[in-house]
């Protein structure tokens, strides 16, 4: 009896011990860090641009729980600024809020995605809104997917 024992407790923790099925913990910041497009799919808005000159959105990873946003517009006039300290955090429904200076200024989340050729697929999807904040004088509506 004690020997059967003995070699289920073996086996229980040879299997439970196994690399493979290990979970890895990531930061916040190295899960959303990646450049950000947007097309005429996902806004409307961009309909009158052509799809070279789109604005896109670049995070990259500070700490663990902080990026710095690149926005870059390139119509009419090309410009970039920066935004950086940005903080994120989890919500409940599994998406990453990110503030800056204690306001929301967007949020990324799985959802639908529409690739440049119509095609729809599942992805991150990046919404961000300033608009009348004390971070920019620049407002910005942009909803992108991750390249």
């Amino acid at each position: 009896m004690k020997t059967q024992l003995l070699l289920f407790v073996l086996l229980g923790g040879l299997v439970a011990c196994q690399k493979d099925g290990d979970v890895q913990p990531t930061s916040l910041a190295s899960e959303v860090a990646g450049t950000y497009q947007t097309n005429r799919f996902i806004d409307v808005l961009t309909l009158p641009i052509p799809s070279d000159k789109t604005t896109t959105v670049e995070l990259k990873a500070e700490s663990a729980n902080e990026v710095t946003m690149i926005v870059t517009r390139r119509f009419p006039a090309p410009e970039t600024w920066t935004l950086t300290h940005a903080v994120l955090s989890r919500q409940q429904d599994q998406s990453i809020a990110i503030t800056a200076q204690g306001i929301q200024v967007g949020s990324l989340q799985q959802d639908r995605v529409f690739t440049d050729n119509g095609m729809e697929t599942q992805g991150r999807v990046l919404r961000i809104r300033l608009t009348g904040t004390s971070l920019s004088d620049d407002e910005l509506n942009f909803t992108g997917f991750v390249r």
